[in-house]
């Protein structure tokens, strides 16, 4: 994405599928690009493909199968908020944290 990027925050994934959960809220699934995964209740910015940003919380998150090859990235999933869609969140979308909550 051609943004100007924000020292104080990076991106912790980018979002490979995406798919709601009824009552519970949307999972987003990606690969883990930093060690620590974002805590309940964190605030996050979802950066999506040619559009606007967008802040939410996470409501849960947890990894759901490692890397057999030994590389860094593990996938995982975030779960966000009931109050968004599918279509809120495109696949290539980057869900982006402040450092200080890494």
């Amino acid at each position: 994405m051609a943004q100007l990027q924000d020292k104080s925050m990076h991106c912790i994934m980018v979002v490979e599928d995406c798919f709601a959960i009824g009552g519970k809220g949307l999972a987003v699934v990606g690969n883990q690009l930093v060690q620590a995964m974002p805590l309940e209740s964190s605030v996050v910015e979802l950066r999506r493909p040619g559009r606007q940003t967008l802040s939410t919380m996470v409501v849960d998150s947890g990894i759901f199968s490692s890397p057999m090859d030994g590389s860094k990235t593990r996938s995982f999933s975030i779960l966000l908020p009931a109050n968004l869609q599918v279509d809120d969140v495109p696949l290539g979308s980057e869900i982006w944290q402040s450092q200080a909550m890494s």
